[in-house]
């Protein structure tokens, strides 16, 4: 079922309940006040009835010529009327049509209104009366036109209030089909109307393929969700280009990167292969093709942690780690037999425990990507400060150095995998653009960020900020 179909089948629905409580509202109306007409004009005719009556000390006397009837007819409806007493009474009641079933006598509670339908099918509303004479009188003589008590029985047709109420129902239901009939042309246009931006985004987007990430979406011009939609879409749709364009980058980077030391590799054994040496050069070949060797697993498993998604690049365990205290014992253990050892200067801006939830492995595996960076990028004898420090909320490891920097225009792509700046590339500093980013994959998984940044007066900053464990967490 499409969405315009659902949108419409609510809209009916609920135009349709709203249809019906309108009509059962004004049915009941409609009846109601029907019944009132009729027993008012039920209670007016036997007041007037009443009022031919006279009640003496001798008995009650009916007087045929004294009622004023009302004659009223509620929705044209005829009033049938008698007056009954003790022994027949002359003109006591209604002129009757001929052959019409006479009014019988109901001994119904004294003007209560009630219905009756004759035998002839006909439906009436009745209400009767009984006058009596005072119980302690006599008995009215035999041959007197007095009587003990009268009865008073007045009915009148509710026929016609009956078809006007069917014909009114019949109206109702006639107006709400053709409003129900109505709305659902015009609400079907309104909804495809409303939801034509989508069907047009729709179309747009059937259209865009990997290959032509460049397409947008049209936006609507009015500010309501669908341009909100459209606006975000195209923003997904940017995202994603720029993603393919950089997924195409470290493909093509990748390739070049493995290419070149493969390439030099079958080189060297081609040339030592081309005639018989001296066991001298064949060490001096072997030692090459080592050293493009270790190149080569060193860019595959850069390559290969670059590749994970986020949530397999996130370390299985952690633990806990004294940043002081690690970092002393892996800057002896790893970089005390580097040429530039004694260029590391160590600075701690922080008295207590600095802990933090960290894999050593990685972590160190990021640590020396930036270290060694700065030892590449700096001249020897120039310092290099691994500063430590704690801003109460997280941890800092920062690298400094005095070298060549980094331009202003190129610090926010160096941690993009293969990224090199031009200015290491005229200086033909080697290296294959991996370490930094493979930093900040690593920082990411453990939680924290990395940042780089001019060093003044001159050289790089690069930091890297992990969240601090406060030592009642570790106690617990």
């Amino acid at each position: 079922m499409t969405l315009t179909t659902r949108l419409l089948a609510f809209f009916l629905l609920t135009l349709a309940g709203v249809l019906v409580a309108f009509s059962a509202s004004i049915d009941l109306l409609a009846r109601a006040h029907l019944r009132q007409t009729i027993d008012d004009a039920l209670a007016a005719d036997l007041t007037a009835l009443v009022g031919a009556v006279e009640v003496e000390a001798r008995g009650v006397e009916w007087e045929p010529e004294k009622p004023r009837l009302l004659v009223t007819r509620p929705a044209g409806g005829s009033t049938r009327w008698a007056v009954r007493g003790d022994r027949p009474i002359d003109k006591a009641q209604s002129d009757d049509a001929p052959g019409q079933t006479p009014l019988p006598e109901f001994a119904r509670p004294d003007a209560e209104p009630f219905d009756y339908t004759d035998p002839d099918r006909q439906r009436w509303r009745v209400a009767e009366l009984t006058i009596a004479q005072d119980g302690s009188a006599a008995p009215p003589a035999a041959d007197s036109n007095f009587h003990r008590a009268l009865r008073v029985t007045v009915a009148v047709g509710v026929g016609p209030a009956r078809r006007t109420l069917r014909d009114l129902e019949l109206g109702l239901l006639a107006a709400s089909v053709a409003i129900l009939g109505l709305a659902a042309v015009a609400g079907r246009w309104v909804c495809r109307r409303a939801l034509l931006p989508v069907r047009r985004m729709a179309g747009a987007v059937q259209g865009i393929t990997a290959a032509d990430l460049g397409a947008r979406v049209g936006v609507p011009t009015p500010d309501d969700e669908l341009r909100e939609l459209a606006v975000k879409f195209n923003g997904l749709l940017a995202r994603m280009e720029e993603s393919f364009a950089r997924q195409r980058h470290f493909t093509a980077e990748a390739s070049h990167q493995l290419r070149t030391p493969l390439t030099v590799l079958r080189g060297t054994l081609e040339v030592a292969l081309r005639r018989e040496r001296d066991p001298a050069d064949y060490r001096r070949v072997l030692s090459a093709s080592i050293a493009q060797t270790d190149r080569l697993t060193q860019i595959v498993e850069s390559l290969l942690f670059l590749a994970r998604a986020d949530a397999e690049a996130r370390p299985p365990d952690l633990e806990a780690v004294e940043l002081a205290g690690w970092l002393s014992r892996h800057l002896d253990e790893t970089w005390a037999d580097h040429p530039r050892a004694a260029d590391v200067t160590r600075e701690l801006a922080w008295a207590g425990p600095l802990t933090v939830l960290a894999q050593p492995t990685l972590l160190a595996q990021a640590f020396d990507n930036v270290l060694d960076n700065a030892f590449k990028y700096s001249e020897p004898g120039t310092p290099v400060v691994v500063r430590l420090s704690a801003d109460g909320s997280a941890v800092c490891l920062a690298v400094l150095d005095d070298g060549i920097g980094i331009p202003a225009e190129a610090v926010p792509r160096v941690f993009e995998p293969f990224f090199r700046a031009d200015i290491s590339r005229l200086r033909g500093v080697k290296g294959h653009g991996l370490g930094l980013a493979v930093t900040a994959r690593v920082v990411a998984a453990l939680g924290g960020t990395v940042t780089a940044a001019a060093n003044r007066p001159a050289g790089t900053v690069v930091e890297m900020r992990l969240p601090l464990v406060p030592p009642e967490v570790l106690k617990t």
